[in-house]
C-alpha cells in the first residue's frame, strides 16, 4: 500500500499509526542486519512492515530462519 493510502485510512479509523518509508540498501546480509537492529530496539514500536522487491525473498527467509 502506498503512503498516501495507508495514512489517511489509519486516520479515518482512529488508529494511532504512521507509514514510514525506510530505505534498506544492499543484499541479504544488509537486510538481516536492518531487521536485527529493529528487533533489538522494541521501544521503536514497529508492528509490521510493507516489504517491496527486491527484499521480499530476504524477508521470507529472515522470518523462516527466526521461526526455527
Amino acid at each position: 500500500m502506498s503512503r498516501r493510502f495507508t495514512t489517511p485510512v489509519s486516520a479515518r479509523r482512529d488508529l494511532n499509526k504512521v507509514y514510514v518509508p525506510l530505505l534498506v540498501a544492499g543484499e541479504k546480509a544488509d537486510f538481516d542486519a536492518f531487521m536485527d537492529g529493529i528487533l533489538a530496539r522494541p521501544w521503536l514500536g514497529f508492528k509490521g512492515f510493507s516489504v517491496t522487491i527486491p527484499h521480499k525473498e530476504y524477508a521470507f527467509n529472515y522470518v523462516a530462519q527466526k521461526a526455527v
